[in-house]
Formats: structure tokens, C-alpha cells, sequence
């Protein structure tokens, strides 16, 4: 990373501080605008396409301001609230793109079997099949924000009587001023946030009729399947903004509100990323700024154009000068890493132990600097050169003619220079081009 590193600011010429804010916490990012700028979006003007076009700007413009007007001007023609902004605040804004994003990128299918849910609410492993099926085909959204929260109720009488249910969310919400009623306190900690949650059980009124029981049950919330960026999003009203304040940390371990099924599945230590932060009375008045870890390492405030560094041991004392509406934090096994450099066996090594960690259910062989993973019909190979490794895919199926049936060999490839490489960039690189090959161009 050069020395005279500086991130790019956003230009405000419309009252849009709150999309700038929340663009510079998605930009940083790094798994989802990697995956944005590696994604091949054909319809122009959508909005999948027009963050991929902001994106490039930020990252290759020689400008150090740029002007978001297609993004402003899509919002204002999508939805009415974001033109005027009555009674929308960047929680909103974070909603409509992430959900627009998602029903452009998702394609169109339908379940048509009737599912009989009366008889595997009991059945946590078939509930959670038929959450995964709602899902359908995951897009990049669901690969970097979908997370899915389980519910279980218990009856009061007999606790071996359970039901089961799975939701997916992109984001957490945390209702500030409930949260603050409940434990009494004028100041709130985020694992409070946590704690009311996941911890806390809920009496329901609902009766639980499993061998026709009828006696009371009690509900349960935990989280079952962690995202890689798990989103946050501190709920304080809109026209009246319940101003608390909500201390935070730059590491924090969820490990307590996991699923104990779940708890050794993926790291479960997450570093803040990006907060988007307000200033003022209310969520529509007022003002936001933005606080990201950047390329460098280092944390900057981002307030439209005018950006500045914070040191690490301040950024905390910085952001709580404002009411943080929205916290952006990345799980510790997708953080960049130290860089490493392919010059020997051993450091080879790492790269295939990655692809292989990602490629569970493939088999491996190898032949000296050559390897191959092959699961069915389908393949992946990689081979290093002295400075780049080049991978293949292969995927052979039968295609339908008029009157025959041929068998399709369908090939890919790519190289990337294995000298000083970032193991994320290269990983998230692997995983884009694996699923543009194999699941987004059947």
C-alpha cells in the first residue's frame, strides 16, 4: 500500500450526506465491492450496475471527489421517500439498496411444494431445509450479508417439547429505546444489544400443542449460521430520535448467541469495519458522516469530501461524539491477512490448503506443482508458474437439441500474479470467478 494513500470523499449537492455516508461504509466493504466490480451486470442503470460504476470511480478515478448523481437520481426516481426524504434515514436507505441489489442479481424461481409444516415444526434439521429453500439460488448479497437466526420455543412443562423456526436477515436491528427501558440503564453497551436478544426468553402466550401438551411456551432466539459481514443496525425512531448513547468496541465475540450446533462452524470474532454516524435531532434532520477502515489498515472519517485519519486509540471516543446508527463489522476469518509472497513449496502450500478449505467436497489429487479438484462432472485445476498460477474450470453436461442429446465440455480460465498477493483478494477473486462458472452461467 503507497504512503500517499488517501480514500476518495463524496460529493453532497442534494442534502445526500446520509448516501454518502452509507455508500463509503459499503465501498469498504471489501467482500462486497469485490465482488460488485467482478460482477458482469448487463442491465445498464440498475442499481447493481451503478454501485459497480461508483466503485470503479472510488477505487481508479484520479479525482479526489466524486459526485454520486446516478445513484441520487436513481433513488429519487425509485421511491419517494429518498427524493424528499420523509421519514427515510440511512437505515432505510441501507434496506432498499441491499434488497434492490438482491432482486436484480436473484433469478426467478418457484417452490411449488406443499410443504407440511404442522409436522416438522418439531424437526429442527427439516425447518432449516425449508429456510434454505425460501432462500433459493444465493446471490453476492446472501454470500456476504445473509444471516440466519433461529427461534425456538419451549414448552414451560415439558422442556424436551421444542418447535423450530429459521429467519433470514442482512441485517441485525437492535431497538434502541426497548433495549434501554428493559435493563434501566443510561448508557447501553452493544452486547447489551446481544444480550436482550439472544439471551432474554419471551413469553409468548401461545400454548404449545405437541401430544396435545397445552401448557405454556417460552421463546428462545439464537443465531445459527453467522454472515461473513454482519450489519447492525441501532433502531432509535425516526422523527423522534431516541438519542442514547451505545458504546461499542473494535473486536467483538459473538460466541455466547450462537447455536451450540454452530458455535465452532466459523470464527466468531468480528472487527468493526464502517459506522455510519448522526449528527442532529432527528434521523431525517441533521447530518451523517461515516467512520471505515480502509485499504490501509487505518481508520478515516469521511463527512461528504472533507476526509481525515483517526488514530486507532481515539476512533471509539470519535464516533460516540454523534448516535452510531448503523455498524458494519467483518468476521475475523475474512480480514485481510499479513501479505505473502509464492516463492516456495511451503508457501504454495497456503494457497492450496484455501482453495481445498473452500472446495470441502471435491477430491484432490495433485502431480508435483499441478493440482486438480473434481467433484462429479466438475473440475477445478490450478497450476503455478514462477509468478503467476493459472486456474481451469470444467463442467461437462448434456445439452438438448431438437432431436439429440450432446454432451457440452464447458471451459474457463484465469491466471493472477501470485507475487505480494493479499490471501483475501485472492480468495474473494476465486470465489467470484467460481461462481460466475458454475452457478450464475448455467
Amino acid at each position: 500500500m503507497s504512503k500517499n494513500y488517501k480514500p476518495k470523499g463524496l460529493l453532497n449537492f442534494a442534502g445526500n450526506c446520509y448516501m454518502n455516508s452509507l455508500i463509503q461504509c459499503l465501498y469498504y466493504c471489501i467482500d462486497f465491492r469485490n465482488s460488485i466490480l467482478g460482477y458482469e451486470m448487463p442491465i445498464r442503470n440498475s442499481f447493481t450496475y451503478l454501485i459497480k460504476e461508483l466503485f470503479k470511480d472510488l477505487k481508479n478515478s484520479r479525482y479526489e471527489t466524486i459526485t454520486p448523481k446516478a445513484i441520487k437520481e436513481k433513488l429519487n426516481n425509485s421511491n419517494i421517500i429518498f427524493k424528499n426524504r420523509s421519514g427515510a434515514d440511512v437505515t432505510d436507505l441501507f434496506d432498499f439498496i441491499i434488497n434492490s441489489i438482491s432482486i436484480e442479481l436473484k433469478p426467478n424461481f418457484s417452490e411449488n411444494e406443499t410443504v407440511d409444516y404442522e409436522s416438522q415444526i418439531f424437526d429442527k434439521k427439516a425447518m432449516y431445509e425449508e429456510a434454505k429453500k425460501d432462500i433459493g439460488t444465493k446471490t453476492i448479497i446472501d454470500e456476504i450479508f445473509l444471516g440466519m437466526y433461529e427461534k425456538i420455543s419451549i414448552c414451560n412443562k415439558n422442556n424436551e417439547h421444542y418447535k423450530y423456526s429459521f429467519q433470514s436477515e442482512y441485517r441485525l436491528i437492535f431497538p434502541i429505546e426497548s433495549i434501554s427501558y428493559t435493563i434501566k440503564n443510561k448508557e447501553l453497551n452493544l452486547l447489551d444489544c446481544f444480550e436482550y436478544t439472544f439471551c432474554y426468553s419471551e413469553e409468548t402466550g401461545q400454548k404449545c400443542y405437541k401430544n396435545n401438551c397445552r401448557y405454556p411456551i417460552t421463546l428462545y432466539e439464537k443465531i445459527y449460521e453467522s454472515p461473513k459481514i454482519l450489519v447492525i443496525i441501532l433502531d432509535r425512531g425516526c422523527h423522534k430520535k431516541y438519542d442514547i448513547k451505545v458504546n461499542f468496541n473494535l473486536e467483538i465475540d459473538i460466541t455466547k448467541y450462537i447455536d451450540d450446533d454452530k458455535k465452532n462452524t466459523n470464527s466468531n470474532i468480528y472487527t468493526l469495519i464502517g459506522v455510519s454516524t448522526h449528527f442532529g435531532y432527528s434521523g431525517i434532520a441533521g447530518h451523517y458522516v461515516s467512520f471505515c477502515l480502509c485499504d490501509d489498515n487505518k481508520y478515516y472519517s469521511f463527512n461528504d469530501s472533507l476526509i481525515n485519519k483517526i488514530e486507532k486509540n481515539s476512533i471509539i471516543e470519535t464516533i460516540n461524539r454523534g448516535s452510531s446508527y448503523i455498524l458494519f463489522y467483518r468476521r475475523k476469518d475474512y480480514q485481510f491477512k499479513k501479505r505473502i509472497e509464492i516463492k516456495s513449496k511451503s508457501t504454495k502450500e497456503i494457497i492450496v490448503e484455501e482453495i481445498n478449505k473452500y472446495l470441502k467436497n471435491y477430491t484432490l489429487s495433485q502431480n508435483s506443482d499441478n493440482f486438480i479438484w473434481v467433484f462429479g462432472k466438475k473440475s477445478v485445476s490450478l497450476n503455478f508458474g514462477k509468478e503467476h498460477a493459472e486456474f481451469v474450470f470444467e463442467e461437462k453436461y448434456q445439452k438438448y437439441t431438437c432431436c439429440s442429446v450432446v454432451t457440452v465440455n464447458n471451459k474457463s480460465s484465469f491466471s493472477i500474479n501470485i507475487n505480494n498477493i493479499v490471501p483475501q483478494e485472492f480468495i474473494t477473486i476465486f470465489d467470484i470467478k467460481f461462481n460466475n462458472f458454475f452457478i450464475q452461467n448455467k
